[in-house]
């Protein structure tokens, strides 16, 4: 070696040139891999929150005109808590996915720092030039996220302004509203009234911000948001049906000697078994074609018929669709031909 020149580092074992070029475009193939996939959760995210939020405007709304129309009486106070119910567990649904979303996205972010990091190892103090972090710790995840305060280290609001904090606050003023609605249905007065709603109010904005969610999305979330929207109908419908309804006669069976069990199901049951089947065949028409709740309330590994269509129609819908479709019909049809004809032999006997 000729003296004061400076001697080339060697060349790692099987680290070629070609080799490490592979491996960049094999990191950086990777990369946008996971750029992708981050942000098909977010827009997924953001649809969601878009569509809570468009369901409480549309509550507000029915709630400002069916307010004056009842008078402000125990019928808009029972048709406001319906209508409340259904929008708080649509905002619990949607906090619990943004939630879930948040945690994939800490493993998106996970994967692309390690990658930065691959990147740092093969161009040593190319991470001077990196504006996100590429290691895995708080910091490093920190800088990512785009949470670190140029003068300090991790900023604590950082949490308070995120999209699942601010769900969480609209959902807690919902259910305050609805403790209030039921403190003055039980006959409180209205300071404590108020006081019940700020409590619930409170105490709901710390346990869904101070803890995780507890109840993941799936076939039992969807079971209850559907049980939740149509009850409203099946209780309209029965109660029509009970309307007028001769209760001397279960008086009269009481004094019999009948259990109130056997009265139910002798006496009472029978006569209102048209608006249970009818109130039944309301509810299923109109869960078998919800799209907007059960995309709330599903989660990613559940899918009902009106989801499975909407996933299709991108592509094109399936023969299958139209089968089902056609089948639904014919049931639909056949049953409405039986009802007919049961109608005119019970008219002719």
């Amino acid at each position: 070696m000729i003296e004061g020149s400076v001697p080339t580092p060697p060349e790692p074992a099987g680290d070629s040139q070609a080799e490490l070029s592979r491996r960049a475009q094999f990191l950086a193939t990777e990369h946008w891999s996971l750029l992708a996939t981050r942000s098909m959760s977010w827009n997924e995210a953001f649809s969601r929150t878009g569509m809570f939020l468009s369901t409480l405007s549309a509550a507000t709304v029915a709630l400002a005109l069916a307010g004056p129309a009842m008078a402000f009486g125990s019928a808009f106070a029972l048709f406001a808590l319906i209508v409340l119910s259904v929008t708080l567990f649509l905002g619990i649904a949607t906090y619990v996915r943004l939630v879930q979303v948040n945690n994939e996205d800490l493993y998106w972010v996970s994967g692309m720092n390690q990658l930065r990091g691959a990147y740092t190892r093969l161009v040593p103090g190319i991470e001077r030039d990196f504006v996100a972090g590429h290691t895995l710790d708080t910091e490093g995840f920190a800088r990512t996220f785009g949470a670190v305060d140029v003068t300090s280290s991790v900023s604590p609001w950082h949490m308070l302004v995120t999209t699942p904090a601010v769900v969480a606050v609209i959902s807690s003023a919902i259910a305050g509203v609805m403790g209030g609605l039921l403190a003055v249905q039980l006959g409180l007065e209205m300071a404590t009234a108020v006081g019940a709603g700020i409590l619930v109010f409170v105490g709901t904005v710390i346990v869904s911000i101070g803890t995780p969610p507890f109840f993941p999305l799936g076939f039992l979330t969807i079971l209850i948001a559907h049980i939740m929207f149509n009850i409203s109908y099946v209780v309209v419908t029965v109660r029509a049906r009970l309307a007028g309804f001769p209760t001397h006669l279960e008086e009269a069976a009481m004094d019999l000697g009948a259990t109130p069990w056997a009265t139910f199901w002798k006496v009472t049951f029978p006569p209102i078994l048209p608006g249970v089947l009818a109130a039944a065949l309301l509810a299923f028409s109109l869960s078998i074609d919800d799209f907007v709740i059960t995309n709330f309330t599903g989660g990613t590994n559940t899918q009902t018929f009106p989801m499975f269509i909407y996933a299709k129609n991108r592509i094109g819908i399936p023969p299958q669709v139209n089968v089902i479709g056609t089948v639904i019909f014919g049931v639909a049809v056949a049953m409405v031909a039986v009802s007919v004809l049961l109608q005119r032999r019970r008219d002719g006997a």
